[in-house]
């Protein structure tokens, strides 16, 4: 940018200034517009620093972009909050109530049995390995409107060097939904120690719903939620996607494989095996 045009600086930054902090949205047009303002003004300043009223400005710009980012954090975070949801196992499958279905691979016509909390001495059986098989689906995780404002602001917050924060929101948040998905499934956080204190009926339920956990996880929420971040971070933000994916499934990759290492320790016998065979098939398909 030429030094003639730089007096007009302080009034652009003023303007965009006025707009930030009266918009009632970080989303609406003419805060991201204004944003923009202001990151084209920073870019175009930095290169011209070393006159003294310049890098007042340049300073001024930075104390007007952090507050508006501070606004955009606050924005992403509870378009999250206020969006994400559980996904419910009985939803999740039935193609009338989730018109949302993305493209299923093979295998549609499989069938989930939700886990039941009436296990008790005496019920042996439960839902099996055959309740799902050979499923890869995506649903979508949050309205695709939404999507799209998450995607304006994660852009925006990354390009002015704001990725640290907009990425610990946002997996933050999902990480918590995506346990909380675990959770309606019928999983729940054992130790080595709690499994290996499980009487085999109590345990034969629990690895049931294990293996009903992992076909949805790794068939339908893991890819689900991966579609969901490189909608959000998309383009040339694909490996800030990758990372935040990985940051928000490995916990609970690590809860459903902890679980299958706890029960593999455990003192044999010939009644445990074809159960034991069951978990062996569904890390072997992974």
């Amino acid at each position: 940018m030429a030094m003639s045009s730089f007096p007009e600086n302080p009034s652009v930054l003023d303007q965009a200034e006025r707009t930030l902090m009266g918009s009632d949205s970080a989303v609406s047009t003419s805060f991201l517009e204004a944003i923009d303002m202001v990151q084209s003004l920073i870019d175009s300043m930095s290169l011209e620093a070393h006159d003294h009223r310049n890098q007042c400005t340049l300073n001024d710009s930075h104390s007007v972009m952090q507050l508006a980012m501070y606004r955009m954090e606050e924005e992403f975070r509870n378009l999250l909050e206020q969006n994400s949801g559980s996904v419910d196992p009985e939803w999740l499958f039935d193609p009338v109530a989730n018109p949302s279905f993305g493209s299923i691979s093979e295998g549609n016509s499989s069938h989930f049995a939700p886990p039941s909390e009436d296990y008790g001495e005496g019920e042996e059986e439960v839902a099996t390995s055959h309740s799902i098989s050979n499923m890869k689906m995506h649903v979508d995780m949050l309205p695709l409107e939404i999507v799209s404002d998450l995607s304006e602001i994660a852009s925006r917050m990354i390009n002015s060097g704001y990725k640290t924060e907009c990425c610990h929101a946002y997996i933050q948040v999902r990480k918590q939904t995506l346990e909380e998905s675990l959770f309606r499934l019928g999983i729940e956080k054992f130790s080595i120690e709690d499994v290996q204190k499980l009487q085999w009926k109590s345990l034969e339920a629990e690895i049931v719903k294990w293996i009903n956990a992992v076909k949805v996880s790794v068939g339908v929420l893991f890819p689900s939620e991966k579609k969901l971040c490189e909608q959000i971070y998309y383009s040339d933000l694909s490996s800030v996607a990758e990372w935040c994916f990985a940051e928000l499934a490995k916990g609970s990759m690590i809860q459903l494989l902890n679980f299958a290492e706890a029960v593999a320790i455990c003192r044999r016998s010939p009644e445990k095996l074809p159960r034991i065979l069951d978990m062996y098939e569904e890390l072997r398909d992974i």
